[in-house]
């Protein structure tokens, strides 16, 4: 329990969600952490690479998608947040797992929503820029 409360209590107090361009840039930070590997998994419609962040090596793996619709970003925050801890904190043997940490799996999709993110003046201006 004290180790999740420890991982729990490190979450950043994000105030916005990141473009997908922002993501891409902090996944690429993660990658150059030892004991991570970044692997193309595959494309998008629009031919956007999907890339997987896999760390740890234990006998069972987990997979933890961050946006796997394209209106909730909120798991993007999560699965870098994790990521980066994982990366971080080898001491605790990736907690026995082999982790494939994809941080946006619906990426075209996601621009499309990119423009309500952090703009939520009206409700109009919300729907005008929602995609799903």
């Amino acid at each position: 329990m004290k180790l999740l409360k420890s991982i729990l209590d490190g979450v950043p107090n994000y105030t916005r969600f990141l473009q997908v361009r922002e993501i891409d840039r902090v996944v690429r930070d993660i990658a150059e952490l030892p004991g991570v590997e970044a692997r193309v998994i595959g494309k998008t419609m629009f031919g956007e690479p999907i890339t997987t962040l896999e760390i740890g090596h234990g006998p069972r793996t987990a997979v933890m998608i961050g946006v796997p619709h394209s209106d909730e970003p909120l798991g993007s925050l999560g699965s870098i947040y994790f990521a980066r801890w994982l990366a971080t904190h080898p001491e605790h043997e990736y907690l026995g797992w082999r982790w494939v940490i994809i941080p946006v799996l619906e990426r075209d999709g996601m621009k499309l929503n990119e423009g309500w993110f952090n703009n939520h003046s009206t409700y109009s201006a919300m729907v005008k820029s929602y995609f799903r």
